[in-house]
């Protein structure tokens, strides 16, 4: 980010060049994945100084940063902040509000940003489901991310392996864990032809109590083929879903 910084600066310096809102917005965008919510502030400012209007692409970014920093109320002000600018939200700006929520288990604020896509007349797809999800497992809520996952399909959309591993996270989070729903999302993987990887062997395990030979045994009942030795040897591997919307099909 900063060697695309400073590369912009020198432009910005030379008076005879003129960075366009794709200079402008590949610094953005770079400061906002590392979660840089003030630099990545900071560089819209500067384009708006330059006389380039952000556009919703760019502000988007932002969203992206404050998802990184699970800060819902920041992301809301800058969605009446893009309002002001008379900007239309797309799919990635809802995506992204809902995923700041959920990485909070705040489920409740990341519903209400999904109806009101809906009622913006934006179609979630797989990434919206999974970001809401990703709330559910948090908050140990296995009720509402089975239901998540029957509106998914409900909505003819494919659940990968992430969102079925969300569920697993919901079974060992909740209290107590639910063992019997965890072992009837592992079937329930396979008959969809979505074969478990290592880190929804070790979401089981958990659910599972941490017993290592049940958990083994419900993998091979269920005939999946990973090696059990692969999920000790990876037991560190993140679970959550994509860092952040950017996968979501959106244009300006």
């Amino acid at each position: 980010a900063e060697e695309a910084a400073s590369i912009l600066e020198s432009m910005v310096a030379q008076h005879s060049l003129s960075p366009n809102i794709v200079h402008f917005s590949s610094v953005v965008h770079a400061y906002a994945r590392r979660g840089d919510v003030e630099e990545t502030k900071r560089w819209i400012a500067r384009m708006e100084e330059a006389s380039v209007e952000p556009n919703i692409i760019t502000c988007n970014s932002l969203f992206s940063a404050f998802a990184k920093n699970a800060d819902g109320p920041g992301a809301e002000a800058w969605f009446r902040e893009i309002e002001a600018r008379q900007l239309a939200p797309n799919a990635v700006t809802f995506t992204s509000l809902i995923d700041c929520h959920a990485r909070n288990g705040a489920t409740l604020q990341a519903e209400a940003w999904f109806e009101r896509m809906r009622r913006s007349q934006i179609q979630p797809q797989e990434v919206t489901y999974g970001a809401l999800l990703k709330g559910y497992a948090r908050a140990g809520d296995v009720e509402g991310a089975l239901a998540t996952m029957d509106r998914l399909k409900t909505a003819d959309l494919q659940a990968d392996v992430v969102a079925w591993t969300s569920i697993l996270s919901a079974c060992a989070n909740a209290k107590p864990p639910r063992e019997d729903v965890a072992v009837e999302v592992i079937q329930s993987m396979m008959r969809s032809s979505v074969s478990p990887n290592v880190v929804a062997a070790r979401e089981l395990r958990r659910a599972l109590g941490g017993d290592d030979e049940r958990a083994e045994a419900v993998l091979r009942d269920a005939g999946c083929t990973l090696k059990w030795g692969e999920t000790r040897q990876q037991s560190n591997a993140r679970t959550d879903p994509p860092d952040s919307p950017e996968h979501v099909t959106a244009t300006s």
